[in-house]
């Protein structure tokens, strides 16, 4: 997965130097010498990359380098698939149900919503399990709590983050309803 923290471990034998060449950096990274006959690296790896090892002693360095692939699986972004049910009689509720999804995991829900005149959205979180990546939801948004008086319109929207540790939670949201 993208941002995997990989370790190489050497055994050798009349090497003085390790070396790694990734396709998409410019240096040289150089393993640490760890015993007379053993070498260590490690790198995060965010992006599917080829890498060349280099392997080196004081009489000479090897003719070719051996190659290596790493395919890294990007961080998708989260999915929110939903219908709402408004209602119809009394205007005190509206019900919001649907499944909300990520690949690796959820960090946070929430409704926003405004009157029109407000100039700023309000927030509620709507409760989901952080432990499941693919899950239904429900939540009952109590409208008559906001004392809307005739003619008053409401948007709101839903907007979920995924928890990307890597490079830092990515988030959708539905249109404005």
């Amino acid at each position: 997965p993208e941002g995997t923290l990989v370790s190489w471990n050497f055994i050798t034998a009349d090497t003085d130097s390790v070396s790694i060449k990734f396709d998409n950096d410019v240096t040289l990274n150089q393993a640490k010498n760890i015993s007379e006959s053993s070498f260590a690296l490690s790198k995060r790896i965010k992006k599917t990359t080829s890498y060349d090892i280099s392997l080196r002693n004081k009489h000479i360095s090897n003719q070719s380098d051996i190659n290596y692939y790493i395919n890294v699986i990007p961080d998708k972004l989260p999915v929110i698939d939903f219908t709402q049910l408004r209602d119809s009689s009394l205007y005190n509720y509206v019900l919001l149900g649907g499944n909300i999804a990520d690949d690796y995991g959820l960090s946070k829900f929430k409704l926003f919503y405004k009157k029109q005149e407000d100039a700023v959205y309000k927030s509620l979180n709507i409760p989901f399990n952080k432990n499941q990546t693919t899950q239904n939801f429900y939540y009952q948004f109590n409208v008559a709590s906001l004392n809307l008086e005739r003619g008053d319109k409401l948007s709101y929207y839903l907007q979920l983050w995924d928890n990307d540790g890597v490079n830092g939670n990515k988030s959708v949201k539905t249109g404005t309803l």
